[in-house]
This record gives C-alpha cells, structure tokens and sequence, in this order.
C-alpha cells in the first residue's frame, strides 16, 4: 500500500467542523490499508474524534506562533489597528474600519502561516520527515499553512503526487481588496502545480480551477461516519418541538430571520402553540446576539436558547434530541457553492433539515442537495414571497407533527465516509 502524507492546519483535536474531513480522511485511509502521517497544528481542545487516531501514524504537530527548533523562537508580533487603518488608506485612498479589521486578521494569518511552514521544513531538514519516502501527499485547504507545505514538499519531491484538496476556496469575498490578486495567485499556482485538484462542492470546483485545469479537478463532497452518531439511550429528549442550529453566523450574514418570521405568522394565526417551541443554539463569540437580534424583530427571542461553544461530541448530543437542524448559508454571484460542512453532518440523524439562503443568485447546491435527497426544505430568500408562504406550510406541519418525512436513504448513504474514501482511493491509485 502507498505512503501518505496528509497536512492539514486543522485536525482532531480541533473543535472547529473543518478538522473532520481532514481527521476522517485519515482514518479511513488508515482503515485501508494505507501508511498515513499527519502534519498539523499543535493545539487541542477537543476530544471527540480522538477514536479516528488510533490506525493513524505518526502526527506531527507544529507550532504557528514561534520557530520551534533549536529554541529559537519568532512570535507573530500583533498589527495595531492604527497601523492597518494607515496602510488600507495609502493603498485604497478610503478609510473603511471594516476593511482594516479584515486586513488585519489576513495578515497576521499569512505571518502564522509561514512560521507554520518554516517549521514543517525545520522538520524536513531534521530529518524526522523524508518527503521522498511518501507517494502521495495531500493538503486540505484553508488556511493558507497547509498549501504553502504543499508547494515545498512539491518543489522538493517533483515526483511525488500532490492531492490538493480544498474546502474553501482562497479568495473569497470577504478578502480584503488589497490581498486578492495575491491570493488569486495563491490558488492558480495550486492548480497549476498539484496533479489532482479536489473540491467540496461544484461552486468551490469551478471557483477554484475554472475551466483550464477541468482535467485535473474533481468535486468530492463532505462525508459523514455512521459511528460518530451518540447512544440513543443516554440522549433525553427535549419536552419542547426544538430547532437547533450549531455553528456561526458571521456577523449575521447567515441569516435565520424567515424562520423566526413563519413561526412569529403561524403562531398569530393560532396555528401553532408557540410556547411548546424551542429554538436551541450552540456556537462561539457574538453569535448568539446576532441570533437574539434576528428573532427579536419577530419578538420572538424568548424561544432562543443558548449552549454556548460546545466540544463537537456535545453538538453532536444536540443535534441527536431535535426535532428539526436548521441551516444556514448564502449564494451569490462572487461565492457560488457554498456548501456548510454541517450539512452533511446533519445527515447523521435522520431529521428534516431547513436551509435558509441569502444572495442573489438561485437554486444553490444545498437546495439541490436537500431537493435531491428529500431531507427537507431550503428556502431561498431571493425567491420570494410564493415560496415563503410554502416555506411556512412546511414549519406547521413540523411543529404540528404532520409531515411525512421520507428521506432517500440509499443516496444519502453516498455521502458516508466509506463510500467518500472510495473516490480519494480511485485519485491515489489512478
């Protein structure tokens, strides 16, 4: 069997629902057969993957803030915001204290990245890794740490295959003006380099690659592991119809409000008996005020209830004793494909799934997805008013228990990670 060699800045113990997919590739490629050493970040804070490790290699954990050998150590010294502020207005001729902020946390992100980097080659030249005794490497992109490994480990072993796997892409519309040539460059170069380009979703394929690197470029979506799902019998139930929905909300950009809308209207028609709903959430930082905001232009804050940040074994828990996983995302014209790993997570535990979709462009991946698998129902703001009377047909009969919910089992188990691992292992052999 192949040696692998995977690097990916988040993996298990990571919390974040971007250390999956890396961790789960590793696991089953482990699980395969396959000779898999790991190279990530050297933080832990999570515990609920730590089973996927135990076919795994060696884990090599380096550090992003200091130069690790020899105890030399380079801190990522801090970017005052005067500075950025100062900077943004040379370059863009504007101030715009949005801007500075995102500059900012690029830039000290770039700098964390490349003293990643210098400490992956500190540990090539040491000796502990030989990137001529691997056959293929793979790097799960973002951040930016991985890919920049990828180009050494390239530029060091020509003849070893490169799988560059993307779960986002690098420019995205969030990324500061002044950085996006940059980046851009950074995701031509990985196509033009690697010798497999692999994408989460068909909208991050073409964002990606476009169409010259069509040959090369594959879409294989996220998977989900039939043994993450927790025991049934140490999971109480809430009394109450519960929503839940687990993950950020970025600044409200993911946005809930037509739910909140459609449960605000069936319950002023006395449809619904709003006092037996519950709407549970679980993430970090100002998500929950976001969240708070959104439902108090329905008046309907009270229903919220906040987890706060929870270890992933925890979320999981969650999600198991609702009634209903609510989804978040958006799709337009410049981020096209955006596809939430938390969908497929949701996939897990065979529960109707709501999406809600902000942008301007229609028929997402999520809603062709959930349209396909007959999971649940995606609502896309830009749509309408006729489907959002649909969409609040579709919460009464959830809350009321009259919907007949018949998902499609045989193709839904297409996105278990047995069948996900089978389309890497066609890349690694091919």
């Amino acid at each position: 069997m192949k040696k692998i060699l995977l690097i990916s800045h988040l993996f298990y113990p990571n919390n974040l629902v971007g250390a999956v997919r890396p961790t789960k590739l590793a696991e089953f490629l482990s699980k395969k057969g396959y000779s898999v050493d790991v190279v990530t970040q050297d933080t832990c804070d999570d515990d609920s993957l730590s089973a996927d490790l135990s076919s795994i290699g060696k884990v090599f954990r380096l550090s992003e803030t200091k130069i690790s050998a020899e105890h030399k150590e380079l801190h990522v010294k801090p970017v005052h915001t005067v500075e950025i502020s100062a900077a943004v207005n040379k370059i863009c001729g504007i101030k715009i204290p949005q801007s500075a902020k995102m500059f900012r946390r690029a830039m000290a992100l770039n700098k964390r990245a490349k003293v990643f980097r210098t400490n992956f080659k500190r540990l090539i030249d040491s000796g502990e890794i030989n990137v001529f005794d691997y056959d293929v490497v793979v790097t799960s992109f973002g951040p930016l740490h991985s890919l920049l490994c990828g180009f050494l480990v390239k530029k060091l072993n020509r003849k070893i295959k490169w799988i560059c796997d993307f779960r986002d892409p690098v420019l995205l519309d969030s990324t500061p003006a002044v950085l996006k040539s940059k980046y851009r460059k950074y995701e031509i170069s990985a196509c033009e380099k690697s010798d497999v380009v692999t994408a989460v979703s068909k909208g991050y394929k073409e964002r990606v690659c476009g169409q010259k690197y069509e040959n090369k470029s594959v879409v294989i979506p996220n998977g989900f592991d039939m043994n993450d799902i927790p025991k049934a019998d140490v999971i109480k139930k809430n009394d109450k119809f519960t929503f839940t929905y687990v993950g950020a909300l970025y600044d409200g950009r993911r946005d809930i409000s037509k739910l909140f809308e459609a449960l605000s209207e069936l319950s002023k028609e006395g449809r619904i008996n709003i006092d037996n709903v519950v709407f549970e959430y679980a993430g970090k930082g100002n998500g929950i005020d976001t969240l708070i905001h959104q439902a108090a232009k329905y008046s309907l804050e009270n229903i919220v209830h906040n987890n706060g940040l929870l270890k992933r074994k925890d979320c999981l828990q969650l999600q198991l004793k609702s009634d209903v996983l609510v989804l978040a995302t958006w799709n337009t014209k410049e981020e096209k494909g955006v596809f939430p790993g938390k969908m497929i997570e949701y996939m897990l535990f065979d529960k109707p799934i709501i999406s809600l979709v902000n942008g301007d462009l229609e028929n997402c991946e999520i809603t062709e997805t959930i349209n396909k698998l007959n999971i649940g129902f995606s609502y896309e703001e830009m749509i309408g008013q006729a489907k959002f009377s649909e969409f609040k047909e579709y919460v009464c009969s959830l809350v009321n228990g009259t919907l007949k919910f018949a998902p499609d089992k045989e193709q839904i188990m297409e996105y278990e990670w047995n069948n996900i691992i089978k389309k890497f292992e066609a890349i690694i052999n091919g």
